[in-house]
């Protein structure tokens, strides 16, 4: 099932950004997503997030490039792998919305939300665009090279360089 809470008979919607765990997107509409498989009593949720009020976080990831060795792809920069980012080119694409050369994309999970990921500099599902980390302190080599995001108990920033393991986006 689809749906999502309204107010004031449709007046007021709660608004989803399409990349939240609890929805599907089906052409312009994002909605809340419901598997029934049996009874079940849906659990409390505050409006607008797929969890119950105070515990849903963000996240927001902000990548920095170098600009010799390492440049923005025309075809987009992506957050990618770790079972729960999807391949690059699928839903989590990062924008420089401000022009500042950063690239940013922040999504809401659950407290204790912890994964794996990397960043993609180009749309290629294959990941042949993958950043190459291997051997620096940020790489995992037992889980394809990716970066690891630890359990998160509140918003976050991850500020980082394209390749390089930083703690800043001045790459």
């Amino acid at each position: 099932y689809e749906f999502k809470f309204t107010a004031d008979n449709w007046a007021i919607q709660e608004e989803f950004g399409g990349l939240d765990e609890c929805t599907v997107t089906d052409g312009p509409y994002t909605n809340r997503s419901l598997i029934v498989t049996g009874d079940a009593t849906v659990g409390s949720v505050c409006w607008g997030s797929c969890y119950a009020c105070g515990d849903g976080k963000t996240i927001t990831f902000e990548l920095g490039f170098d600009g010799e060795t390492n440049v923005p792809s025309p075809d987009g920069v992506w957050l990618a792998g770790g079972g729960n980012f999807e391949n690059p080119g699928d839903r989590f694409q990062m924008f420089d919305e401000d022009g500042d050369g950063v690239y940013t994309i922040t999504l809401e999970r659950g407290v204790g939300f912890e994964s794996f990921y990397t960043f993609a500099n180009g749309n290629c599902p294959d990941y042949s665009c993958k950043e190459d980390i291997s051997g620096q302190d940020c790489a995992n080599p037992n889980n394809y090279n990716d970066r690891l995001l630890p359990a998160i108990s509140d918003d976050t920033v991850i500020s980082t360089c394209f390749a390089i393991c930083t703690e800043d986006t001045n790459c």
